[in-house]
């Protein structure tokens, strides 16, 4: 398929920037794939984080040292900015997360990632960057009001933290957020999230953005207009991105045009039954799919 075709390319082609150190060079790669139709989901999940674990495993292997391992994340974090100014603002969903690795974990680029997904979903989201103490975090999201907070561990060593972090969150009592994790740390790790003091965890930035959902009960109030348009345009999204089709291949083979396909997933287009259920077709979904996925974008009451 000539979307998935496209992002392969765009995947090698960025690797080869990020290997190089050269970042006009990699946000041009990026640049080229959005004017393609390429989404920004679809950037992150076949382009960058990809990227990003091959440039790991290169420094693992000792084909890249520390320093060439830590500007490629950094161009990495510049092309994650860069796309969060490109995003058109859409109806939030009036709930907080807080992202941040545990304390002592120096990786931010998986936080970064969380982050992004969250933003796109509607979330107000305070991204820390870098690791913080337990106490200071828990105060912070008490402070912040935080719905959520998700936190992405890479290192198997600050698994402890984080039970110290979500034991410090947790003595907040009624007024706690909710808490997931995820992260390299716990790849080939046999642990729960409850033997951690989490409340669920994920294993990707989409799943983290769907646990964090259902931890808050997102959709127990009905929502606006704006708010199902907005839900129902990324459930088209990230169908889309699943797979691997561009906006433009979309349009074509619903036969309806790539604006109007753009201003569907942005939240900012109404819908007639008759072009949902070619959208659908298209998809190889039904309205139900869709429909049953993009529902329930409200706060929960308190």
């Amino acid at each position: 398929m000539e979307g998935h075709t496209q992002l392969s390319e765009a995947r090698e082609r960025y690797l080869d920037a990020l290997v190089a150190g050269q970042a006009a060079l990699a946000h041009s790669v990026i640049d080229h794939a959005l004017s393609g139709g390429a989404g920004a989901a679809a950037i992150c999940l076949d382009v960058l984080a990809p990227s990003q674990a091959r440039i790991g495993e290169r420094w693992r292997s000792g084909l890249l040292n520390v320093a060439q391992e830590h500007l490629a994340t950094t161009i990495t974090l510049g092309v994650l900015d860069a796309l969060s100014r490109r995003r058109t603002p859409g109806p939030g969903n009036g709930l907080r997360v807080v992202v941040t690795p545990p304390e002592g974990d120096p990786h931010s680029i998986g936080a970064r990632f969380v982050a992004e997904f969250f933003a796109m979903d509607g979330w107000d989201v305070d991204f820390l960057g870098v690791g913080t103490p337990g106490e200071d975090l828990a105060r912070f999201a008490r402070d912040r009001a935080a719905d959520l907070v998700a936190l992405s561990a890479t290192l198997p060593g600050s698994l402890p933290r984080v039970t110290r972090a979500s034991n410090e969150i947790r003595a907040l009592g009624d007024s706690a957020p909710r808490i997931i994790l995820g992260g390299q740390a716990l790849a080939g790790q046999s642990v729960t999230a409850a033997s951690l003091g989490c409340d669920a965890i994920a294993h990707a930035a989409p799943e983290a953005v769907s646990e964090g959902r259902r931890l808050v009960g997102l959709g127990s109030v009905k929502p606006s207009l704006e708010q199902q348009l907005g839900a129902l345009g990324s459930t088209i999204s990230a169908m889309r991105s699943r797979r691997r089709m561009t906006q433009r291949e979309l349009a074509e083979a619903c036969g309806l045009d790539r604006t109007y396909i753009s201003l569907v997933e942005n939240g900012r287009q109404n819908l007639s039954f008759g072009a949902l259920s070619r959208i659908a077709d298209a998809l190889g979904a039904s309205v139900a799919d869709m429909v049953g996925g993009g529902t329930g974008r409200g706060r929960a009451t308190q």
